[in-house]
């Protein structure tokens, strides 16, 4: 038994090649991998972990799966600003100025209007919830005719449309200012006027968005739409501070005339451009 023994063991030593032998065999592997002009780094004998979907384990992470990654990653389109853009650069346009004036008028009026509005709505009924109602009700109609707004923009002329729209509401405001100045409003009249102002929002913000894009060039329009929301800005931050300030001094009824006075300039405005 032990002489069969020993020829097992030594069919089993012949059929398993050395160490060296392997490494030789991998040599010339490497060496024919050099002499067909491929050759891999040193340090990247062992065979590569499999990519997929360009996520690869950080521990088998080497400098040719970074480089397989990086070519395989779709790069993104760049966005070119002209190199000469400044900041009040659409106020070179002299139509742009003008619908920014038109901004700055309306929204100045706006703001004013809402301090007026809370406070005389409050004088009058002693309510939180008929003031808050007031405050709000002129998003009701750009809920239920918005894109009638739309449409008429489309179809008219939008300078000749702006103009009117202001002369609107400078009517409506001047009306609704009288009554106040008279002693004779009642809540029903606030929410009259809350919703005709409303109604002329609707037309007046698609229209001055589509005046802003024909004033001036292609590559300045994003720089007019930003200082356009920048004097929307603005006339929100004092506004407010200016209406509580007339409230204080001369009434909510010369407040409103002022603030008629303020639509009438962005009539003017609008004419000019």
């Amino acid at each position: 038994m032990s002489s069969i023994d020993n020829n097992r063991n030594q069919i089993q030593a012949d059929n398993q090649p050395t160490t060296s032998s392997y490494n030789a065999v991998q040599n010339t592997s490497l060496d024919a991998g050099l002499t067909a002009g491929a050759a891999p780094a040193p340090d990247q004998r062992a065979e590569m972990p499999p990519i997929t979907s360009g996520i690869v384990d950080s521990s088998l992470e080497t400098d040719h799966t970074v480089a397989q990654i990086t070519v395989a990653r779709p790069r993104g389109r760049r966005i070119r600003m002209p190199e000469n853009l400044h900041t009040f650069e659409s106020f070179k346009y002299r139509n742009y100025r003008y619908v920014w004036a038109t901004t700055l008028f309306s929204s100045g009026g706006f703001w004013m209007q809402q301090i007026v509005i809370g406070w005389l709505m409050y004088d009058i009924t002693r309510s939180a919830f008929l003031t808050t109602l007031a405050m709000g009700l002129d998003a009701l109609p750009i809920l239920l005719i918005g894109p009638i707004g739309g449409l008429l923009v489309d179809s008219l002329d939008r300078r000749k449309l702006l103009a009117g729209i202001y002369a609107y509401q400078a009517s409506v405001t001047a009306v609704f200012a009288t009554f106040v100045i008279l002693g004779s409003v009642e809540p029903l009249h606030i929410f009259i006027y809350i919703m005709m102002m409303g109604v002329g929002w609707v037309i007046l913000d698609p229209a001055r968005a589509s005046l802003v894009s024909t004033t001036v060039p292609g590559e300045t329009l994003v720089n007019a739409f930003a200082l356009n929301s920048l004097g929307f800005s603005v006339t929100r931050l004092a506004a407010p501070a200016i209406g509580g300030g007339l409230l204080a001094l001369v009434g909510p009824g010369p407040a409103l005339v002022i603030e008629a006075i303020l639509q009438g300039l962005a009539v003017v405005a609008a004419l000019a451009i």
